[in-house]
C-alpha cells in the first residue's frame, strides 16, 4: 500500500501529510521514491547521459 501512495504523490494525485512526514524520516521510503523518480526520468528520457550508481553495500552483502 505504500508503494502505491508514492506513486500517487509522485503523479500529483494525492498530498498527504502524515506520509510526506514519513517520508522525510524514513531512509527506505527515500529509496524508493529516488528509484520512482529515476524509473519515471529513465522511461521519458529525461536522464543526464552518465548515471552514477552506488550499488557496494548490495553487492556486500550479497557477498556475506
Amino acid at each position: 500500500m505504500q508503494k502505491e501512495q508514492l506513486s500517487a504523490l509522485m503523479d500529483g494525485e494525492t498530498l498527504d501529510s502524515e506520509l510526506l512526514n514519513e517520508l522525510a524520516h524514513n531512509p527506505e521510503m527515500q529509496k524508493t521514491w529516488e528509484s520512482y523518480h529515476l524509473i519515471r526520468d529513465s522511461m521519458r528520457g529525461d536522464t543526464p547521459e552518465v548515471l552514477h550508481f552506488d550499488i557496494s553495500s548490495r553487492v556486500m552483502a550479497a557477498i556475506e
